[in-house]
C-alpha cells in the first residue's frame, strides 16, 4: 500500500470549532481533499504570518455602531443599551439556532410533525376567497380601530406553499450505501432503510437522535402538503424542518432548489383583493374604508408589499440564513458573506425600531396616534434582534476563518468580546484563531483570561482544551499528553453513560499528542477504546473517523481490514448524512 500523504501533526478538536457544510453534494472540502489537515481543527497552528502586527487595538462593534455612509432616521437617535456578551451562548456557528425561534426545537418540531395529519381539503369546499391573486383576507367585522387590534396579525391564505410540485423526490441511495455494497459482503453488510417511511412510527426526538434525517424530511413534506394554507406560520416552520433535513442529508443541490421554490412563492405574494369582492383593508386597488384607515397606516409605514410583512413576522429567521447559505453551497464564498452582511444590517435596523418603540412584536408597524417620543421600548424585541445580530457575526467570522482571512475574523470576534463582561467561550474562539494564524503571543493573553475566569463561566474542560492547544503550538507534546491522560482516566470512572462531549474531545486530542511523539499503536488504541465505548457518538464525529482512518493507513499492514471493520460500525450506527470521504475509502 502506498504511503499516506496526510498527517495529524499539531491539530486539535475543541468545543469552539465550527462544523462546516460542503459546497456541493458529496464534494470533499479542501482541508480533507488536499491532505493538509487530518484532525478536526482546520488550518495549521504552527505557521506564523510575519505580515501581521502582534498588537491588538480596540475595534468598534459592527452590529452596534453605525456605518459612516448609512443614513440615520430621526427615530434612531436614542442610545441603545448593548447586550453584554455574557448573554450570548457562544457555540459553533453552524450549530446555532438563530434568535429566539421555536422552530426545529424538539418540543415544537415534535408537535408539528407528530400531530395527526388533517384531511386533505376538498377542492369544492368554500374558501376565504376565490381568486389565487388574493392571498390575504381579513374579516371586516374585525377591522375596528381599537388598540387591541392594532397588533393583531393578518389572516393569510397561501396555497402556493403547500403545492406538491414545490418538492423534489429524495434519492433512494446515498454514498455510505455505495461503500457498503462495494467493500462489505452481503452476509456482513448492515441493513439501512433509505425509504424514509418510518414504519415503526418513531417520534421526532427519536428520529433526530438516530440521525434519521430522511424520515424527518419526508414527514415534513407530507405535513406541508396536507396543511391548511391559512396556517402560514406552521407551514413555514415545517419548511425549515424540511430544508434543514435535506442539508443534513448533504443534498445541497436539492436544498437550494426547494429553497428557491419557497422564496419565489413568497416574493410573488402581493397585496391585492380577491375576485369575490373581498376588500383588503388598506389595499392599493381601492380607497381604504374609514375602519381600515389605521390598518393602512400601519401596513404602509413598514412594508410596500406582503413579502416584507411575511419576512419580518412569519418567516423563521433561520430560513433567511439558510437562503444565504445556498451561496456557499454554490461556491460563492464572498457572495455568502455579502448575504450575511445584508441580514446583519437588517437586524440593526429592526433593533433600532424596537428601541424607539416604533414597531410591535406581532405586527411591526408604526402605531398610529402615539408620538415616537412616548413610544414604549420593546425590550424583548431589542434583545431578540441583537441576539440575531451577534450570532450572524459569529457565522461571518467562521466563514472568514475558512477562507483564511484571520485578521478580519479576529476583528469581528473582538467586537463581541469588547464588553467589560468576559465570555470565556468567545475568548477561546479568538485564541484558536490566533493559533491558526501563527500569532502565538497574542493567543497567550486570551489564554490567561480563560484560565483566570471563574469556573462557572469557564469550565475546567474548556480551560484544559485551550491550555492543550497553546502548549501544542509550542511543541510541548509530553505535557499535553500528561494533562489529557489525567482527564481521560478521570472521566472513564464515571462510566460510559455519564461521559459528555468533552471526554471525546480530549480522547481525540490525546491521540494527536501521542502520534506527534511517535506512539502510533497507543494512539490507535485510545481511539478504538472510545469507539467501542460509545459507537453511536463516535461514528457521527467525522473528523474522529478521519483521524482513525489515517492512523490505520500509517500501519499499512492492517489498514484495509481495519477500515472495513470501521465501515461496518459506521453503517450500523451513523444514520443519514455521513461524509464518507472521512473513511478514506474510494467509491469508484
Amino acid at each position: 500500500m502506498s504511503e499516506p500523504t496526510t498527517s495529524l501533526h499539531g491539530e486539535f478538536l475543541d468545543e469552539t470549532n465550527d462544523a462546516r457544510s460542503e459546497p456541493s453534494d458529496g464534494d470533499v472540502p479542501d482541508e480533507l481533499a488536499d491532505g493538509e489537515s487530518t484532525a478536526i481543527a482546520e488550518g495549521s497552528m504552527m505557521e506564523g504570518n510575519p505580515g501581521l502586527s502582534l498588537t491588538e487595538t480596540d475595534v468598534p462593534d459592527p452590529f452596534l455602531v453605525d456605518d459612516p455612509d448609512e443614513p440615520i432616521s430621526d427615530s434612531e437617535d436614542e442610545d441603545e443599551e448593548p447586550v453584554p456578551p455574557s448573554e450570548y451562548d457562544v457555540t459553533p456557528a453552524d450549530e446555532i439556532a438563530l434568535a429566539q425561534s421555536t422552530i426545529f426545537s424538539p418540543p415544537t418540531a415534535a408537535f408539528l410533525l407528530n400531530k395527526p395529519t388533517p384531511p386533505t381539503p376538498n377542492p369544492s369546499s368554500p374558501k376565504p376567497f376565490t381568486s389565487p391573486s388574493a392571498p390575504l383576507a381579513r374579516k371586516d367585522e374585525d377591522s375596528s380601530s381599537s388598540s387591541e387590534e392594532d397588533d393583531s396579525p393578518l389572516d393569510l391564505y397561501l396555497p402556493k406553499l403547500v403545492l406538491p410540485t414545490m418538492f423534489h423526490p429524495l434519492p433512494n441511495t446515498d454514498p455510505l450505501s455505495t461503500l457498503l455494497n462495494k467493500y462489505i459482503p452481503p452476509e456482513k453488510r448492515p441493513y439501512r432503510d433509505l425509504s424514509g417511511d418510518n414504519p415503526q412510527r418513531h417520534d421526532f426526538h427519536t428520529l433526530v437522535m438516530t440521525n434519521n434525517w430522511r424520515a424527518i424530511a419526508k414527514m415534513a413534506r407530507d405535513r406541508i402538503v396536507a396543511s391548511d394554507p391559512s396556517e402560514v406560520s406552521v407551514i413555514l416552520n415545517l419548511w425549515y424542518i424540511r430544508l434543514a433535513s435535506l442539508a443534513r442529508l448533504r443534498l445541497f443541490s436539492q436544498t437550494t432548489a426547494e429553497c428557491n421554490n419557497l422564496f419565489n412563492a413568497l416574493q410573488s405574494t402581493t397585496l391585492s383583493p380577491s375576485a369575490s369582492n373581498t376588500q383588503i383593508p388598506g389595499s392599493r386597488s381601492a380607497p381604504p374604508t374609514p375602519a381600515a384607515a389605521g390598518f393602512q397606516t400601519q401596513t404602509q409605514a413598514y412594508a410596500d408589499n406582503m413579502y416584507d410583512y411575511i419576512r419580518t413576522h412569519l418567516l423563521p429567521f433561520e430560513l433567511l440564513v439558510l437562503k444565504a447559505r445556498t451561496k456557499y453551497w454554490a461556491g460563492d464564498h464572498m457572495g455568502y458573506l455579502d448575504e450575511l452582511r445584508a441580514l446583519l444590517g437588517w437586524c440593526k435596523s429592526m433593533s433600532r425600531r424596537a428601541c424607539t418603540g416604533s414597531i410591535s412584536r406581532s405586527f411591526g408597524s408604526v402605531k398610529p396616534g402615539k408620538p415616537k417620543s412616548k413610544a414604549k421600548r420593546d425590550e424583548q424585541a431589542v434583545s431578540m434582534w441583537k441576539e440575531r445580530g451577534a450570532r450572524l457575526i459569529l457565522i461571518m467570522a467562521s466563514q472568514l476563518i475558512e477562507i483564511k482571512d484571520y485578521t478580519a475574523a479576529v476583528h469581528l470576534l473582538n467586537s463581541l468580546a469588547s464588553s467589560s463582561h468576559p465570555v470565556p467561550h468567545l475568548e477561546a474562539i479568538i485564541l484558536r484563531t490566533h493559533l491558526q494564524s501563527g500569532l502565538v503571543p497574542l493567543a497567550e493573553g486570551h489564554l490567561h483570561s480563560i484560565l483566570s475566569a471563574d469556573s462557572t463561566l469557564s469550565p475546567d474542560e474548556l480551560k484544559l482544551t485551550c491550555e492543550s492547544l497553546a502548549k501544542s503550538a509550542e511543541g510541548q507534546w509530553e505535557e499535553v499528553e500528561t494533562q489529557l491522560r489525567t482527564f481521560v482516566d478521570k472521566e472513564k470512572l464515571k462510566g460510559s453513560a455519564n461521559v459528555d462531549k468533552s471526554y471525546f474531545v480530549a480522547v481525540n486530542n490525546l491521540s494527536v499528542a501521542m502520534l506527534s511523539q511517535g506512539k502510533l499503536k497507543e494512539a490507535i488504541q485510545v481511539l478504538e477504546d472510545a469507539l467501542h465505548q460509545s459507537p453511536s457518538t463516535i461514528v457521527t464525529a467525522e473528523p474522529f473517523l478521519f483521524n482513525l482512518s489515517t492512523l490505520y493507513e500509517l500501519r499499512s499492514n492492517t489498514a484495509a481490514d481495519k477500515k472495513r471493520d470501521l465501515l461496518i460500525e459506521v453503517g450500523k450506527w451513523a444514520g443519514d448524512g455521513v461524509r464518507t470521504s472521512c473513511l478514506k475509502m474510494p467509491a469508484t
